[in-house]
Parts: C-alpha cells; structure tokens; sequence
C-alpha cells in the first residue's frame, strides 16, 4: 500500500526524473520507454546512443519504480530495457 509520505517522496521522485530526462533529450541523449516489470505501468530511462560492442556489458542498475516505489533491476541496451525483479526482493 502507499502512504501519502510515499506518495510524496514518488512525486519528488518523479519530477527529478522528468527534470532529468528533459536535460538528456535536449542534449540528443536517447531516451527509451519500458514496461515496468513490478506493476506493468510505463517508465523512460536514460540509454546509450550506439549498440553494445563484443565483450561490453549494458548499462546495469538497481531502480525505484515512480509508479508504485518497487526496486528492480535494468540492463538499458540503446534500444531496449531489459527489467526484471531479483528473486531477493520480491518477497520485500
């Protein structure tokens, strides 16, 4: 369930992302929308620009859902998200 405090620190959460991505995409950054894999609602992240080289690893990161405050993990290519939520955190 989210709190109003929750609901609050998403909100902040949310513009600082918005804030963020709006730099990027003004600077020809690529953007990329997913499916977030914790509630099914839309997220946008921060991506690079040229495909992975042999032996490169993609952009790997624990994340904060803005939809419902989840934690789950991405690998950002630069032209899909790969997202999912570790075994460890789904009982959390």
């Amino acid at each position: 369930m989210i709190t109003k405090e929750t609901e609050a620190e998403l909100a902040t959460l949310r513009a600082k992302q918005a804030e963020f991505l709006a730099r990027v995409k003004a600077r020809g950054g690529n953007v990329l929308e997913f499916t977030a894999p914790c509630c099914g609602g839309k997220q946008e992240t921060h991506a690079p620009t040229t495909p992975i080289e042999p032996g490169e690893r993609p952009w790997s990161s624990m994340a904060t859902c803005t939809n419902c405050g989840a934690m789950y993990m991405k690998n950002t290519y630069h032209d899909h998200v790969a997202a999912a939520i570790p075994p460890e955190l789904e009982k959390a």
